[in-house]
C-alpha cells in the first residue's frame, strides 16, 4: 500500500514515505514509550510497523517497517501521526464523529471518550440519512468566527456485535486491523468541509437528555475531547491549543449529551436530530 499523497482531512499536507528516519530528534522530548517531540517536530517510533516524522504540520514522512501490516500504518497515520500535524497547525482535532443532517448547510460533530458510542450513534443518524464528515478525529479550523469540520474518508469504524444487531451485511467489510472484530463500514459522506453549528459532548452516566454548558465548563470539555493532549506540551503549542479552544467554544454552541451507556441509541439520536429542527 502507498501511503504517499495528501493527508485525509488536511489536504494542503503531504505524507512522503522514505526509506528511513532518524532513531532521535536532538533537543526533544521524549514523553511518551514511543515518542519525542520538540516544537515544530515530532517523532514516532513503533516497532514493527513504521517510523513516523511529522514536520511544521506540512509534512508527514514514514519510514515503514519490513513486513508490516499496512493496516497497522493506517492506524497510526490516521491517530496519533494526523493529531500531531493538527496541533502543530493550531487548529483542533476533536475527538469527535461529525455529521452533516439531510437539507442542512451545517455539521454536528458528536465528541467523547473511547467506548462512548460515538460511532454507534454516528451510524444510527447515517441510518436517518446524514452524512458522514468525519469518523472518530474531526479536524476544527477557525476562520473569522466560523468553526469548520474537515472531511475525511466515508466509513464508521464499528464492532461486529453492532453491524449484526443493524443488520449489515459484513462479509466483504475489511477490518480495522488483523484479529480484531472491527470493521470499516462505508456510508455517504461530504465532499467537502462543512461549517460545524453544534458541538455535543456523551457523557456515560446520568439520565439521559441534553444540557447546555457556561463558558467555563465548555472550555474544559473542548479541552479535555482534544486528541492526544500529551502531545501539546512538547510540540510547544500549548499557546495555540488554548487559542484554538477558545476560539471554537465562541464560534459554535456546545452541549452534553448524558445518558450515552443507560439509553438507546435511537433515542440519543432523536435528541441530537432535536439540534436541527
Amino acid at each position: 500500500m502507498n501511503f504517499a499523497g495528501a493527508v485525509d482531512g488536511v489536504p494542503d499536507a503531504t505524507i512522503r514515505q522514505v526509506e528511513s528516519l532518524p532513531e532521535h530528534l536532538e533537543g526533544a522530548i521524549q514523553f511518551a514509550p514511543h515518542a519525542q517531540a520538540l516544537p515544530g517536530a515530532l517523532l514516532l517510533d513503533i516497532p514493527g510497523v513504521a517510523r513516523f516524522l511529522v514536520r511544521d504540520g506540512v509534512t508527514i514522512d514514514v519510514a515503514i517497517a519490513r513486513g508490516a501490516s499496512p493496516w497497522d500504518v493506517r492506524i497510526y497515520l490516521h491517530g496519533s501521526v494526523r493529531s500531531a500535524l493538527i496541533h502543530q497547525r493550531g487548529e483542533m482535532p476533536l475527538h469527535a464523529a461529525s455529521l452533516m443532517p439531510p437539507d442542512a448547510q451545517g455539521a454536528i460533530a458528536i465528541c467523547g471518550p473511547s467506548g462512548a458510542g460515538k460511532s454507534t450513534l454516528a451510524l444510527e443518524l447515517t441510518l436517518r440519512g446524514w452524512k458522514l464528515v468525519a469518523d472518530d478525529m474531526t479536524r476544527i479550523t477557525v476562520n473569522e468566527g466560523r468553526a469548520t469540520a474537515w472531511p475525511t474518508a466515508g466509513s464508521i469504524k464499528l464492532w461486529r456485535d453492532t453491524c449484526d444487531a443493524k443488520g449489515i451485511f459484513t462479509a466483504p467489510l475489511q477490518r480495522v486491523r488483523a484479529g480484531l472484530e472491527k470493521l470499516f463500514v462505508p456510508v455517504a459522506g461530504v465532499c467537502g468541509p462543512v461549517p460545524v453549528t453544534a458541538i455535543v459532548a456523551l457523557r456515560l452516566a446520568e439520565a439521559a437528555g441534553l444540557h447546555t454548558l457556561p463558558m467555563p465548563e465548555t472550555l474544559a470539555l473542548l479541552s479535555e475531547n482534544c486528541c492526544r493532549p500529551r502531545q501539546i506540551r512538547p510540540l510547544g503549542r500549548l499557546a495555540e491549543h488554548l487559542a484554538i479552544v477558545a476560539r471554537v467554544a465562541s464560534a459554535c454552541p456546545v452541549a452534553e449529551l448524558r445518558g450515552a451507556r443507560d439509553a438507546p441509541v435511537e433515542v440519543l439520536a432523536d435528541m441530537v436530530a432535536g439540534l436541527v429542527e
